[in-house]
Formats: structure tokens, sequence, C-alpha cells
């Protein structure tokens, strides 16, 4: 539920697939250069250009398939970002000034916007000739991520802030648009998930369940997931066993709850 006095922010609740883990992974190698390279995606629309050079994806993490040309194709790593093994990410290759990318309709209510973009660079040392990472509104105003070369074997978190002052519809957008020069050097990007912030609310909440490491999903991890969520790094909403009985268990989560609605 959106509070009256706050800016109604439902309308984001209608995007898909952020975290790339929703629908159909593909269960083939990708190349490039081929009729059918770039795949549909769950929840977005593709709207790459430039012919056959580009190629893309939804993949598992650790299938061990690879993205690219024979002699320069690179496998999509064995867990995300966060070190996980579940779930999967969008596989993205582009050349010679194509195009790659996806895009998703959203009307954004006024507001400040952080989007944050964490992407693994399988293989490819050039650097891109546009980032298309962002929102672009309707009206043509862009607010892309800057970045244009990517850490070979590694994750760069990319970030995108903006502020627009009013509603402005537009398009949620994922890719790159490559150099005039083939796929080989290109970045073989793999993206973990689009996560949206505004004010408190994130879209979508991108956090284990196992916030404690114990290597379970128990009630102890409530009261840190719920100072994860708050981005706090303190224990200001209280220790596992919050009402102090001890034990761990279903009835210590009022007290957190109760702590959290009189802060």
């Amino acid at each position: 539920s959106y509070s009256a006095d706050l800016p109604d922010m439902s309308a984001l609740d209608n995007l898909q697939n952020l975290s790339f883990d929703e629908g159909t992974y593909y269960e083939s190698n990708l190349s490039i250069g081929g009729s059918d390279e770039q795949k549909a995606v769950t929840g977005w629309t593709i709207a790459s250009s430039g012919g056959t050079y580009h190629s893309a994806a939804q993949l598992a993490w650790g299938s061990g398939l690879t993205l690219g040309a024979s002699g320069s194709s690179y496998a999509i790593p064995d867990t995300d970002s966060r070190g996980k093994t579940k779930g999967g990410g969008l596989a993205l290759l582009s050349a010679w000034t194509a195009t790659v990318q996806y895009t998703q309709d959203i009307t954004l209510p006024a507001g400040t916007y952080t989007l944050t973009i964490p992407v693994y660079n399988g293989g490819g040392t050039t650097g891109i000739s546009k980032n298309l990472f962002g929102f672009v509104a309707d009206a043509g105003t862009e607010y892309y991520a800057t970045q244009t070369s990517f850490t070979v074997g590694g994750w760069t978190t990319m970030s995108v802030k903006f502020t627009l002052m009013a509603e402005t519809p537009g398009k949620l957008s994922v890719g790159y648009k490559h150099a005039d020069a083939g796929s080989g050097g290109a970045p073989h990007l793999f993206v973990d998930y689009v996560q949206i912030t505004c004010g408190s609310q994130s879209w979508p909440i991108m956090l284990p369940g196992d916030v404690d490491n114990s290597g379970a999903v128990t009630i102890s991890d409530v009261p840190r997931l719920i100072n994860v969520l708050r981005e706090l790094e303190t224990d200001a909403y209280g220790t596992a066993d919050a009402n102090k009985d001890g034990n761990v268990n279903i009835n210590d989560v009022e007290p957190v709850v109760n702590t959290i609605l009189t802060k």
C-alpha cells in the first residue's frame, strides 16, 4: 500500500523480470552474426538494431553456456554479483556499430531515482560506443550510465541517478552500442539485475533470505533482513531474540515490527 502523503509509486510494481530470473533460460551457446541470435526475454522488448551483429539471451549462472563467436566466446559466470548460484542473468554482445538492447515501458512519478546495474565482462577490452543502461523519456531525454569500458573477468556496478520534476513516460533500457569493430574486442556482458531505488523503496528487493549466512533461512534472519532493507548496518531494531525470552522463534517477529513502528 502507498501513503496518501507520499508519491504513488505503484506503477513500478508492474515492471517485470528486473532480476532476469523469471521466464525461461536459453539452453544453447550464443554466437553472433546469425539470423536469430537475440532471444525473447520475459517482460522486456527487443529494441536492437544493426542487422545480425548483436546477440543476447537470458542464461543460467553456472550453466557453462558461452556468448560470442568462435575463438572469442566466453562462459557465463558460475555465480551472480553476490556470489549466489541460483538464477541467471542477461547476456549481451554487439559488434560493427550494432545496438544490442532490451526496453520496458514505464511511467515514472516525479522523484529522484537511482538505478543500480551489476554487469560481468567475460571478455573484450575495447570500449563501447554508447551505454544504453538506464532510462529514456518518451520526450527524448536520456538518463544513461556513463561507463564505456568494463574490467575483464570481473563485476562492474553501474549507477545512474536522475530527478524527474513531473510524471514521465519512458522506457527502462539495458544494452549498448559497440564501436565500428568486430565482436572479439567487444565487452561480453552478463547483467545480474536492474535495481530501481526511489526514497525508501526499491524494485526488486535484491537480498538473499539467509542474511545472517547461517546456511539456512530461519527466524533469526528477520531482524537483520529488516536492518538491511532499511540500509542500516547496526542492530538498531534489536537482536534475533527480540522479546528476550532466551529463544529465537516466531514470537520475536512482533516485537521487532513494533520497534520499527515506534522509530
